[in-house]
């Protein structure tokens, strides 16, 4: 059983950097160049692995992500896509904070929520 979990993780990754989050096949890179962009893939998928198992083990992990779905005790998204996402979010905050202001000008009773909500707060210090 613990092959089989070790295998889905290799797969899983594999996914990530095909078609998840770096397309790598579309960069039409060889040799001297695709070797710099694997290094820096591989930095860059470590640390937002490292980042996304933090946010899951603290549970933070729903606000970034969609749920998994019910189905057995595998995730619906890996370490990876949470950690990236992570990051994706909290630039989004800082990018959009005055719409996001605007829009809760719109919907008062939405403002308890926002201001109470202590997820992006929590995120943004692991980051």
């Amino acid at each position: 059983m613990s092959a089989y979990r070790r295998r889905m993780g290799i797969e899983a990754m594999f996914r990530d950097c095909k078609g998840g989050g770096y397309h790598l096949e579309e960069t039409g890179l060889s040799g001297t160049r695709l070797q710099a962009l694997l290094l820096a893939m591989t930095l860059a998928y470590g640390a937002a692995t490292f980042e996304g198992k933090k946010l899951w083990q603290l549970k933070l992990d729903k606000y970034v992500a969609r749920s998994k779905d019910v189905v057995g005790a595998s995730l619906r998204h890996s370490h990876f896509y949470v950690g990236l996402y992570a990051y994706a979010w909290v630039n989004f905050e800082q990018s959009y904070q005055a719409t996001v202001e605007t829009l809760l000008a719109l919907s008062p009773g939405k403002r308890l929520f926002h201001q109470r909500g202590q997820a992006m707060a929590l995120i943004r210090s692991m980051l």
